[in-house]
């Protein structure tokens, strides 16, 4: 676990923590359960005391993570649409560092493939009141925007006259109406990830 950054959200450390544990007591032999026999003929199974411990932990974990993302979907930093989850940890960083975040939490960035899921990550971008990056690129052709595995965009909410970087405008933001714009990538917008 010494390979956990001190910058990850904590429902990102405890999913982390919790996979670590997991591994661990996977991989620790437990001492062998007990057997005790009851005076009625039934046997009854004593745990050991560390697979007790593992346990404990993990329902510890697994209610802090529940509780922690509860709050969070109350406060509107977290919504479902679909098959996915969207979550904003409410920083605003570079496109390369905003992906980052979103990788390192197993997801990417927040990719609308339908008006719904653009209205999804709007909501979101509302509630911040900040500009967001989307998993958009522009492609080698000028003017061909890819989703970031590299297939073209199949759905856009282009801003009027936009996108006009003509290759000096990489990245693809999202404004506070829902609308797109082509960005230089290295300025500081809303991340929001999806997973």
């Amino acid at each position: 676990m010494d390979c956990i950054s001190h910058h990850l959200d904590p429902p990102i450390l405890v999913f982390v923590v919790s996979t670590e544990i997991s591994s661990y007591c996977k991989n620790t032999k437990h001492p062998p359960s007990r057997l005790k026999r009851k005076w009625y003929g039934a046997i009854e199974i004593i745990p050991s005391t560390k697979s007790l411990l593992c346990l404990k932990i993990h329902f510890l974990l697994f209610f802090f993570f529940f509780f922690y993302v509860l709050v969070l979907v109350l406060k509107g930093k977290i919504r479902e649409v679909g098959e996915k989850i969207l979550a904003s940890n409410g920083k605003k960083v570079d496109f390369a560092s905003a992906l980052a975040s979103c990788e390192d939490a197993r997801g990417t960035l927040a990719t609308p493939m339908n008006e719904e899921e653009n209205k999804a990550i709007l909501g979101i971008v509302k509630k911040y009141n900040q500009y967001a990056y989307l998993g958009i690129k522009e492609g080698e052709d000028s003017g061909q925007f890819k989703y970031l595995d590299g297939m073209p965009v199949n759905y856009t909410k282009w801003h009027q006259n936009e996108p006009n970087g003509k290759k000096t405008e990489k990245c693809v933001e999202m404004y506070t109406d829902g609308s797109w714009n082509d960005k230089k990538c290295n300025l500081h917008r809303l991340t929001i990830c999806e997973f």
